[in-house]
C-alpha cells in the first residue's frame, strides 16, 4: 500500500489540536484521512491523562474506529450542542471557503459544523487550492426523483456523474441517499453563489461547499503549523 506523503504533517496537527480539548466537552469528529489521525491521537490523549470527553461522529467509519478505540459516544439523533469540531477538507481556497463530502458525509459534516461553538479544520499542504473544483463537488441527492434532479442541475450548467461503488452499484450515504460529484464547472471562485442555486433544487440533500466561521490550522512536513480565522481573511 502506497504511504501518505502528507501523513506526517496530518499526525502532526492531529497532535497539536489536542491542546485545544478538555475534560467536560462534547466534541465532534469529522471523516475522512486527517480526521482518522485525530480520532487515534484523541483515544491516546483520552488514556494517557485520564481525559473525560464525549464525542458525536460524522459518519460511520468515524463512529466504528472511534468506538473501537474507547472514545465514548454520544447519542447522534439527542445531542444539542458541540463544544469543538475538528475536521479536514477535500479542498480549500484562500478565503477559507472549503469543498468537503469526498467520503460521502457532508450532510452529517455540516449538521456538526452548525452544532459547535467552535470549528477546527485541519489542512495539509494537498488540499490548498487557489480556487475551488479540482476535484470536483460532491451533491447528496434523494433517491426518489433522481433523474428530474439532474435535469434541473443540468439546467443550470452542473453537469457530472453518480458516485458507484467498486461493483457499480450506487455508492450509497449514512443517510441512505446517492452522491453525484459535479465536474463541470471545474472552477468555482464564487462558491457562495453555486452553493444557493443548488440547494434551490428540490431532491438535494446538501452540497459539498462548505462556507463557515472556522478557524484553519495549516500543517506542512516540517512540523510547522500556520493558524488562520476566517474572519479575518
Amino acid at each position: 500500500m502506497e504511504q501518505d506523503p502528507y501523513l506526517f504533517s496530518k499526525k502532526n496537527l492531529a497532535r497539536s489540536v489536542l491542546s485545544e480539548v478538555s475534560s467536560g466537552m462534547v466534541l465532534g469528529l469529522g471523516s475522512g484521512s486527517t480526521s482518522r489521525e485525530f480520532i487515534r491521537a484523541l483515544a491516546g490523549e483520552i488514556q494517557n491523562r485520564e481525559l473525560s470527553i464525549h464525542a458525536v461522529a460524522s459518519s460511520q467509519d468515524s463512529y466504528v474506529l472511534a468506538k473501537s478505540l474507547g472514545i465514548p459516544l454520544e447519542n447522534e439523533e439527542t445531542f444539542l450542542s458541540l463544544d469543538l469540531v475538528v475536521d479536514g477538507a477535500d479542498e480549500i481556497d484562500p478565503q477559507l471557503r472549503m469543498i468537503k463530502g469526498g467520503g460521502g458525509a457532508i450532510f452529517r459534516e455540516k449538521i456538526l459544523l452548525q452544532s459547535a461553538k467552535r470549528r477546527i479544520i485541519l489542512v495539509d499542504e494537498s488540499k490548498q487550492v487557489p480556487v475551488l473544483g479540482k476535484f470536483g463537488v460532491p451533491v447528496e441527492i434523494a433517491p426518489f426523483g433522481r433523474r428530474s434532479v439532474i435535469s434541473a442541475m443540468e439546467s443550470l450548467g452542473y453537469r457530472g456523474a453518480w458516485r458507484l461503488t467498486s461493483s457499480g452499484e450506487f455508492f450509497l450515504t449514512d443517510n441512505g441517499n446517492y452522491i453525484y460529484d459535479i465536474r463541470v464547472p471545474e472552477m468555482y471562485p464564487r462558491p457562495e453563489e453555486d452553493l444557493l442555486k443548488l440547494l434551490q433544487i428540490h431532491g438535494i440533500i446538501d452540497v459539498g461547499f462548505v462556507i463557515e466561521d472556522i478557524e484553519v490550522w495549516f500543517g506542512d512536513n516540517h512540523g510547522r503549523i500556520h493558524k488562520k480565522h476566517s474572519g479575518s481573511t
